[in-house]
């Protein structure tokens, strides 16, 4: 009877033993996370492992499980968060219900937010500490948490109705707001050219000024996972740090940096194997010295968010639905075939191809559940929203990565109008798809051997 409490009560033991090694660690409360610049990453992709980082549901799962090691966490946005694709207005709605969720301290109106403020909803929690007098934007100025004086600044000539650069001017009205509020711990989050960046960090007004990740595109950039130190910088007495591109993990500074917070289960399973009652955890546990939390795919089953991304496949496949006619039409005028009608004259090409993972890759989709997400279908198909394409049920011969998506469609061809019209792909073809973050390690001489035909 004796043995079969044991495991328990050990586990208990550790778990307070746990609590109180916690509570030692966090008597500072200048703990902070920043995340930001998704633009439009809603989730992984999950076609490459290397890469299958990031996603509001992962998101939302790390910061609540932050929140429970340290209530008193500052978590900032630096936004830039919304597709850039503005036409896109399902998963632009999504996003934004998701990112107000996370009920974060501070978000910055970044350049995403500002062209796309006819989406947002009037008296969003923004921080704009910038803004042009004139300007009916409804932002805060500033906002003070835990005794720190958060500002925000994002500058874009484009919007300079809405917008002022920084000057002396500008320095002026920031250091009366110190003043003001008696700050004497300043965090600015910024957006805008490095020149402005430079002239802020040398008022050693701030203490830390965290970035918004000026890289082009909207895709993960595998060195910054390679080398997290990149995207910390000192200018002047002032610490700059930078968020991950397209929101792959979150960025952590003060005290937040001696310990990262992992899921219930990886703690007590640590915990369960234990020997000695009282051992003190181990530093491993706590992932100590961390400059960014990654978001892996072990997030996903503990996010509060579950229920909105149920929601949003549901909401993307009556899209798919709803375009249904409009893609039928499109392909009773167009000249796709399907690689079945290429066998008979390139039988040892179609031969290849049937065994490559191009010709299963609607397979692959419907394995996740994503074959009616139309984002997912265009890569996985052919000539989807192009006249190819409409559905499995009604143009199955167009299920998976087939010859025309490479060549184009050969209707005409296969029916002897265009003989000895081959068209040659060319690798760019491959990398309408084969980009980064759906296909971080494409290399098209290395692959290309693995398909090779004539």
């Amino acid at each position: 009877m004796v043995n079969l409490f044991m495991k328990p009560c050990k586990l208990v033991i550790l778990a307070a033993v746990f609590v109180l090694h916690i509570k030692s660690l966090l008597a500072d409360n200048d703990a902070w996370l920043a995340f930001g610049d998704l633009r439009g990453n809603i989730e992984s992709c999950g076609c490459d492992p290397s890469t299958d980082l990031g996603g509001v549901s992962r998101l939302a799962a790390q910061l609540a499980m932050e929140r429970r090691l340290r209530p008193d966490v500052l978590i900032f946005d630096l936004g830039n968060n919304l597709d850039p694709d503005s036409t896109n207005l399902t998963k632009q709605k999504f996003l934004i219900k998701a990112l107000s969720g996370l009920k974060s301290s501070a978000r910055l109106f970044n350049h995403r937010e500002m062209a796309l403020k006819h989406l947002l909803k009037e008296g969003e929690d923004f921080l704009l500490s910038n803004k042009n007098p004139t300007s009916s934007l409804k932002t805060k100025s500033f906002i003070l948490e835990k005794n720190v004086l958060i500002l925000g600044y994002f500058f874009n000539a484009h919007y300079q109705t809405d917008l002022v650069p920084y000057d002396q001017k500008l320095l002026a009205t920031w250091q009366k707001i110190q003043k003001e509020q008696q700050a004497k711990t300043m965090i600015l989050l910024f957006s805008g050219q490095e020149t402005d960046l430079k002239q802020i960090s040398k008022s050693q007004l701030f203490t830390t000024i965290i970035r918004s990740n000026p890289k082009p595109g909207p895709a993960f950039d595998p060195t910054e996972k390679e080398n997290p130190n990149s995207l910390a910088l000192r200018l002047n007495d002032s610490l700059s740090m930078q968020v991950p591109l397209a929101g792959v993990g979150i960025l952590r500074g003060g005290s937040a940096q001696e310990s990262a917070a992992q899921s219930l289960s990886a703690i007590f399973k640590e915990l369960e194997n234990t020997n000695s009652k009282t051992q003190e955890i181990k530093p491993g546990l706590l992932n100590e010295a961390k400059l960014v939390s990654w978001l892996t795919s072990d997030l996903q089953k503990e996010s509060p968010l579950t229920d909105l991304m149920l929601s949003y496949e549901e909401e993307m496949a009556k899209e798919f639905t709803s375009n249904l006619k409009a893609r039928h039409e499109a392909n009773q005028k167009s000249n796709y075939i399907g690689s079945s009608s290429c066998k008979s004259c390139h039988n040892s090409a179609s031969e290849i191809f049937a065994h490559s993972r191009h010709a299963k890759a609607f397979e692959t989709l419907k394995k996740v559940g994503k074959q009616n997400n139309p984002e997912c279908v265009r890569c996985h198909v052919v000539g989807f929203s192009q006249g190819g394409f409409v559905s499995e049920s009604q143009t199955p011969e167009l299920a998976g990565v087939g010859c025309e998506t490479c060549h184009g469609p050969r209707k005409n061809h296969g029916l002897g109008q265009e003989r000895g019209q081959e068209k040659a792909a060319a690798s760019s073809v491959c990398q309408n798809c084969h980009i980064n973050p759906h296909s971080s390690a494409f290399d098209f001489t290395k692959y290309w051997e693995k398909i090779k035909h004539r």
